[in-house]
């Protein structure tokens, strides 16, 4: 059965072989959980959205079972255009404690947890990358992984991506955490990925034991919009660069003189924004948009237009957004105030500069103020420094050109 979104985006399958038999059992549960209408009791399904202009994309992202978690995001190919990879492939499989993660490149890596919460730790564990644990202090973790190196030896006839049979700790110069008395010191990378496949072909087996459903074939209806506030109409811009405005006078000319995937105003993303993390930099990724205190016209000098705390690039557009979905204030003053403080301890220490983990801090105090623009409207909030951050990608129509950031119209 063909999925049809019924938003506008297409629905990508697994297709790639490259691993196999846990490839293809991967490819069967998708196929057998679209056939039960993607609802089966006891397991948690989550679709991935990407893409932009009019090549937008969903696949089946992640299935989570009471043990188990598997999530697909492994590049199986080039979409036409060549913006966007096929990411529909399957890409990690974690069960009780230990982990799989297979990519494009031939690689296996596996993972042992080994530390004291896994109930706490287990989204953690399964959701992050996981690189330099013992120096980071994150909690204890065995990692497993090898490459083909027998391209340094001579008759070497095979490709050097062949997958490595042999999975080993490596320290990375005393970075990493390495076993301790009888834990592994190497995995058989053969034997694994076939224990994998098994652990698969049980997922398998319990979908297929539910009924097929009646074939339903339409699925994500659009996502309701919400309301732009009438008082921030004509007050909100953003910075673009050469290339951007002209692929903008382009689509809003023709867009058919441009490829589907750029067929778009200005790109943002909320794939941060639903981080349950309270220190995480949500704004990753949004589009940082200045807010002006009284309305924009032709009567505005576009040289005093600014974004706090951004760099200044060579365009402004007016922002007019159809609706306020995914369209967010934050309070720049906590990024300002979080700044002094460790300028000030920068002084004391003899430095002239911040270094990036006190930068990346200034950022995620300002994130912690993020709320709905719809909110910030309906209860009449006030902050000290307002900006706006856009987590979606702006059409081609919600954008209208001012002028050059340095304030010359043309």
């Amino acid at each position: 059965m063909k999925i049809i979104c019924q938003d506008g985006r297409r629905f990508l399958y697994p297709t790639d072989e490259l691993y196999g038999d846990i490839d293809r059992i991967f490819m069967n549960i998708v196929s057998a959980l679209e056939a039960r209408n993607f609802k089966v009791r006891g397991l948690k399904l989550e679709f991935g959205e990407y893409g932009s202009g009019e090549q937008r994309l969903r696949h089946l992202e992640r299935i989570r079972g009471k043990d188990i978690d598997i999530i697909a995001r492994r590049a199986q190919g080039l979409l036409p255009g060549g913006k966007w990879f096929d990411i529909a492939a399957l890409s990690k499989v974690f069960i009780r404690g230990e982990g799989l993660e297979l990519d494009e490149t031939n690689t296996v890596e596996f993972y042992l947890y080994k530390g004291g919460d896994w109930k706490k730790d287990r989204e953690w564990f399964v959701t992050e990358y996981k690189s330099q644990g013992k120096a980071s202090r994150s909690p204890r973790y065995l990692r497993y992984g090898g490459r083909c190196m027998s391209h340094y030896v001579e008759g070497h006839t095979h490709s050097a991506r062949c997958r490595p049979t042999l999975l080993e700790c490596d320290s990375y110069m005393n970075r990493e955490y390495l076993p301790e008395g009888d834990e592994p010191k190497s995995v058989n990378a053969v034997s694994l990925l076939k224990r994998y496949a098994d652990h698969l072909r049980e997922v398998l087996d319990y979908v297929e034991s539910f009924p097929i459903m009646p074939a339903s074939g339409n699925f994500f209806p659009p996502k309701r919009q919400v309301a732009f506030p009438k008082g921030f109409r004509d007050r909100i811009f953003c910075y673009i660069d050469q290339a951007d405005l002209a692929r903008i006078w382009q689509g809003q000319k023709d867009p058919h003189q441009l490829p589907e995937a750029h067929r778009y105003g200005v790109f943002g993303s909320t794939y941060c924004a639903g981080m349950k993390n309270p220190d995480a930099n949500r704004t990753y990724g949004m589009i940082p948009c200045g807010l002006s205190a009284r309305r924009i016209d032709e009567n505005t000098n576009v040289a005093s237009l600014r974004i706090p705390g951004e760099w200044k690039d060579e365009f402004i557009v007016l922002v007019n957004p159809e609706d306020a979905r995914g369209i967010y204030v934050a309070d720049h003053d906590a990024y300002r105030t979080q700044k002094k403080k460790f300028s000030a301890g920068a002084i004391r220490e003899g430095r002239d500069h911040l270094i990036w983990q006190e930068i990346e801090t200034c950022g995620m105090a300002r994130a912690r103020t993020l709320v709905p623009l719809a909110k910030y409207a309906r209860e009449k909030m006030q902050f000290k420094e307002p900006m706006i951050f856009i987590g979606r990608e702006l059409k081609l129509g919600e954008v209208t050109f001012l002028g050059e950031a340095g304030g010359v119209r043309i």
